[in-house]
């Protein structure tokens, strides 16, 4: 590996870093000590500048390119380098759903049972001056008149609220960059 840009990343199969490679970890390196690599990467992946600065952390992250495309459809969101992005794990919230109903069935007929089945109709109710009915409609029940819930499948939440993996499938590999090697000369 000797034929290498100082902070080229390569990925690496083996277990250990290699002589001269450091492994993508976060890790803080001295700036006096690593005057050149730090030249190029500074305190991107942070660091205080005058003493540290830190390699990538590319542990449990997916690198992306960087910078903006604005001629696709649509346009590509810009990225800097150092610029970290997405999550681990995720809650889902109403407003990242797309819009949906949960449509409510129901006839016009009227009501034949009082009892609610999930293979029934919701129906109109016909007074009932006997049981104390006298509206379609009542914010009271009368004694005898049971009330029931409806089909939970079709009025309750469902679903449990907890985090799930944001996370496609995966191979674990190492990151290592280089901390010597030819000096990158920038273009003319």
């Amino acid at each position: 590996m000797s034929d290498c840009f100082l902070g080229e990343i390569r990925l690496f199969a083996g277990n250990y870093n290699p002589q001269d490679w450091i492994f993508c970890n976060g890790q803080s390196l001295s700036v006096q000590q690593n005057q050149a690599l730090f030249s190029l990467i500074g305190v991107t992946y942070g660091g205080d500048g005058v003493n540290t600065f830190n390699a990538p952390d590319l542990r449990g992250r997916l690198p992306i390119g960087q910078g903006t495309n604005t001629t696709t459809n649509p346009p590509l969101t810009a990225r800097v380098i150092g610029q970290n992005g997405g999550e681990e794990n995720h809650t889902l919230t109403q407003a990242e759903m797309p819009a949906h109903t949960h449509p409510v069935y129901a006839t016009t007929a009227n009501a034949t049972s009082q009892t609610v089945g999930s293979t029934m109709l919701y129906a109109q109710v016909v007074p009932d001056t006997a049981l104390g009915i006298t509206g379609l409609y009542t914010t009271t029940l009368p004694p005898a008149v049971t009330a029931v819930q409806f089909d939970t499948k079709t009025v309750t939440y469902s679903g449990g609220g907890l985090p799930h993996n944001n996370c496609m499938i995966t191979t674990t590999i190492s990151f290592i960059m280089a901390i010597l090697g030819n000096y990158p000369t920038r273009p003319n």
